[in-house]
């Protein structure tokens, strides 16, 4: 199989990092999808890291979350809103005003570590060496999240009505969610760094049986988005310049044009496509267990 990129003696060489703005939802996952498995196969070498946004508006689910089950499909459709699946696993998220990073890497990497708790700690120190560019102090969630009440079964859907050990908060509010998934030669790891207050809609799209209105307040008061840490408006463009030039300055990584991946990225893209786009016309049906594992957002 032909190579993309050889690998280069020095790490530093091999993180390239394209800042895409924002792209199609299902475009969005399945470029992250083709990196993933191409570099499983041995196609391409190095870390890739993706900074881009959500046109229009989207909801990803989780590898593992069934959309019949958890979304309020009617809700979506009235709305318009796409769906798609991730690849990393976990719950809900509202794409709207964000910054989200994908991350992939090689199992076990020099860079990133040799298991799931080590990328993540390395990949968030990286986050909060970008936050800190902005004044914004981040830390680690307590390791052992606690929510009673109906708002811990209304909310189990949704990506940030709890912050994990490996995830990023302010002043005790959830910045930033973190999902990974990991095959045997390589990992892929997503994150949304929130820019605005709209996460709080996931609420809306959630199958639930409480008062939504409620419920997005909850959810309001437990997350907190990078624009009011910063007390100043935070758009995507300079959260992005951020989180380069810790990349750069950690590890010279390469800057790539946007829309420059190597034709066997796009390919695998276009042939990956369809697969992440979720039906909104399937039956609805009782949703099963809540609850997330470590691994996933």
């Amino acid at each position: 199989m032909e190579r993309i990129a050889a690998a280069a003696p020095d790490p530093a060489a091999r993180i390239h990092v394209f800042v895409d703005g924002p792209r199609d939802p299902a475009w969005n996952m399945a470029v992250d999808d083709a990196l993933l498995e191409l570099r499983q196969e041995g196609a391409i070498a190095g870390t890739w890291v993706r900074l881009f946004g959500w046109v229009p508006a989207a909801v990803s689910i989780g590898r593992l979350q069934a959309p019949e089950a958890e979304l309020d499909l009617a809700a979506l459709r009235a709305a318009a809103v796409p769906v798609v699946r991730r690849s990393t696993g976990g719950k809900a998220v509202y794409h709207a005003n964000e910054l989200t990073y994908s991350l992939i890497g090689g199992v076990p990497d020099p860079t990133w570590g040799d298991n799931l708790h080590d990328t993540y700690r390395r990949v968030s120190d990286l986050l909060i060496a970008a936050l800190a560019r902005l004044g914004i102090a981040a830390t680690y969630a307590p390791r052992r999240p606690g929510r009673s009440g109906s708002a811990a079964g209304d909310l189990a859907a949704a990506c940030f009505a709890v912050a994990y050990g490996h995830e990023l908060v302010h002043a005790g509010r959830k910045i930033c969610g973190s999902a990974q998934r990991r095959l045997t030669r390589s990992f892929l790891q997503h994150g949304s760094l929130l820019l605005g207050p709209e996460q709080a809609e996931v609420a809306r799209f959630l199958r639930i049986r409480g008062d939504r209105a409620a419920l997005a307040r909850r959810l309001a008061q437990d997350t907190i988005d990078v624009s009011a840490a910063a007390a100043r408006q935070i758009e995507a463009g300079e959260m992005a310049a951020c989180f380069c030039a810790v990349l750069r300055a950690r590890f010279g990584a390469r800057m790539v044009e946007p829309g420059a991946l190597p034709g066997p990225v796009l390919a695998a893209a276009l042939r990956r496509r369809p697969m992440v786009q979720v039906d909104l016309d399937l039956e609805p049906r009782a949703p099963g267990p809540a609850g997330a594992p470590l691994a996933e957002r």
